[in-house]
């Protein structure tokens, strides 16, 4: 409920904290200052992270002129607290000593095993500028607030996703309300407001997916009506200042990009396409684990041969390879009939993760074939045949597995072409001659 900082102080001396959390409160930034004593920080505080401050000697106890005992502080620091979903971040050196940032940048780079905690940038602000070392006083505040906006927009490409991040806050807000209008104003107090806005929500929830269907998921029945408001409102922001950070951070489009490596086409390709980490089994676009009964006896009286055999017959995978083949079930159908809830046995489609470099040929106009993806260490591309369509009982799905879920965009890709596939007009035509 509660939205995490996206500016986070650390400093070991209270004084120099308060100095740079007053100049943020003057601009009317919300910032999270953290005074480090040795103990372990609350990683939920770096949840949304996108400029964190830091002070080169957290230690003060740490003597002599080796600063990597203090890099390594703020090293561990960093992996113990910058989740995946954490970044991207730039580290402000807030210390007496900026000459030391590109050193500490190297040692970070160096140091930092996971990507996700490495900082984008490593950016100098010197201390003894702007406040009174021994008090932490402010020497000229008006000064310190112009230098610390110049310091946040100087990574031209942090600038424009922070402002893109500030402007889906702003759509979000612009929605709620939207809503909050459509409440009568004699009835905006404290007795009534809960009320009218419960009956607003549920008029809203229930033309959305039907009366019948909005227990089943009432937070997906709300999400299916404010989503495209605030996509629409998100759109319309298109200032003349934002177009400006936008042109600064967006430059190489013109030129011929590097070749992307399968590995990184897969990464892009998951991030746009997929929806890794655990779900339901029935949900629109899970891939599911094929549980190893269908393999043999179950996949014959379904499909009327083996797993193997349809790999080889009809993805025309060589029978060497078809063991590095992951055979899946895709959850296809009707979006409605998902939201709603409806009766009756679930659709799948049967497919395999192929990996790249496998020689098929003459593949069948039944074969989908996705874009390469990278789920995990394995890269592949998804593939799935039109006519080996199946459906099973919600109750039969309870233990099998989801691997990772399609977004909507190639999920509709993908069942557009089982529609096209099985409406394709036939006929006999014959020629004179």
């Amino acid at each position: 409920m509660f939205t995490p900082a996206r500016f986070i102080v650390v400093d070991n001396e209270i004084s120099h904290l308060n100095a740079i959390g007053s100049v943020f409160q003057a601009l009317g930034i919300p910032s999270v200052g953290l005074h480090y004593n040795g103990s372990q920080f609350q990683k939920a505080h770096f949840g949304g992270v996108r400029v964190l401050f830091m002070d080169l000697h957290l230690n003060s106890g740490v003597l002599g002129t080796d600063e990597k005992p203090h890099y390594a502080t703020i090293a561990s620091i960093l992996e113990a607290n910058i989740g995946e979903d954490g970044g991207p971040y730039v580290l402000v050196l807030w210390t007496q000593h900026p000459q030391k940032a590109e050193e500490l940048a190297k040692y970070l780079e160096d140091a930092i095993e996971e990507p996700h905690a490495r900082p984008l940038a490593v950016i100098p602000f010197d201390k003894k500028e702007y406040i009174a070392l021994d008090t932490g006083a402010l020497k000229d505040p008006e000064n310190m607030r112009e230098a610390l906006k110049a310091q946040v927009t100087k990574n031209a490409q942090i600038h424009a996703l922070l402002s893109w991040e500030a402007e889906v806050h702003q759509a979000a807000a612009s929605t709620l309300a939207s809503l909050l209008k459509l409440i009568p104003v004699e009835k905006r107090t404290s007795k009534d407001f809960s009320g009218e806005l419960d009956i607003s929500l549920s008029r809203l929830a229930t033309e959305a997916v039907g009366k019948k269907h909005v227990e089943a998921d009432i937070r997906g029945a709300i999400n299916s009506v404010f989503a495209p408001l605030l996509v629409d409102r998100l759109h319309a922001m298109s200032g003349s200042d934002t177009q400006d950070i936008w042109k600064q951070a967006v430059t190489q489009y013109k030129k011929k990009l590097p070749a992307l490596t399968p590995e990184a086409a897969g990464a892009l390709n998951q991030m746009l396409h997929v929806e890794v980490g655990s779900g339901p089994p029935d949900a629109w676009g899970a891939v599911l684990t094929l549980p190893d009964d269908w393999k043999e006896g179950r996949s014959k009286e379904m499909f009327g041969a083996s797993i193997a055999e349809i790999i080889e017959k009809e993805f025309k995978i060589e029978p060497a390879n078809i063991q590095n083949c992951v055979p899946v079930l895709v959850r296809v159908g009707a979006v409605c009939d998902y939201a709603q809830k409806k009766r009756g046995p679930i659709p799948f489609i049967l497919g395999i993760e192929t990996p790249l470099g496998f020689e098929q040929k003459d593949l069948p106009a039944a074969i989908w074939t996705s874009p390469t993806l990278a789920v995990g260490d394995r890269t592949f591309e998804l593939q799935t045949s039109d006519r080996y369509l199946t459906s099973m009982p919600e109750e039969a799905l309870k233990d099998i597995s989801v691997r990772y879920r399609m977004r909507e965009l190639i999920l509709m890709e993908l069942i557009t072409h089982v529609s096209n596939y099985m409406a394709r007009p036939g006929k006999i035509s014959l020629r004179a001659g």
